[in-house]
């Protein structure tokens, strides 16, 4: 297993192929892949299995989220910062915990200048969870979700290094 970084509750670490099935047991919940532009529904084991397959060769980095040695999430930076999280660990900080982690290690780590995100006009819990991690609002725009299969009405955000730094990451 090899671990990106820890926290006091949370391990963010690689995938791994035995992953697949609490990936799509997660992911299979549409309160959760409702939330998500590029996830279907219903998500399947095969699915999640050539996901976890792909990170081999991505540029991408996909960090599994684990607490007390279960997989809990997901936290992602591809073209945008990204996560999702398991609905009973809902409402506990957990997701706020593991992307201020992320996104300092993103800084810090990966030498990265500036972030993008966004979350469904719908999901307000998501912009918190940007909002505590020093992004602000850029606009709105509208995304394919699979899951939905209709466009849905986005916030656009962004942060830098410099208001990371000043803000957060002190």
């Amino acid at each position: 297993m090899a671990t990106i970084l820890t926290t006091d509750r949370l391990t963010l670490r690689r995938f791994e192929p035995t992953d697949a099935r609490l990936v799509a047991d997660h992911l299979g919940n549409w309160n959760v892949c409702s939330k998500l532009s590029s996830v279907a529904y219903p998500y399947t084991l095969e699915l999640a299995e050539k996901w976890i397959a792909s990170h081999a060769t991505s540029p991408n980095i996909n960090c599994a989220i684990e607490t007390d040695g279960q997989l809990i999430g997901c936290i992602a930076q591809d073209t945008e910062f990204g996560y999702w999280l398991a609905e009973p660990f809902w409402g506990q900080g957990i997701m706020t915990e593991a992307a201020r982690a992320f996104v300092s290690y993103l800084f810090r780590s990966q030498r990265m200048d500036s972030l993008r995100a966004s979350y469904f006009k719908d999901n307000p819990a998501s912009g918190a969870v940007l909002h505590y991690c020093g992004f602000t609002a850029t606009g709105e725009s509208k995304i394919f979700c699979l899951a939905r299969n209709t466009e849905v009405e986005r916030i656009d955000m962004t942060t830098t290094r410099h208001v990371w730094e000043q803000t957060v990451g002190h």
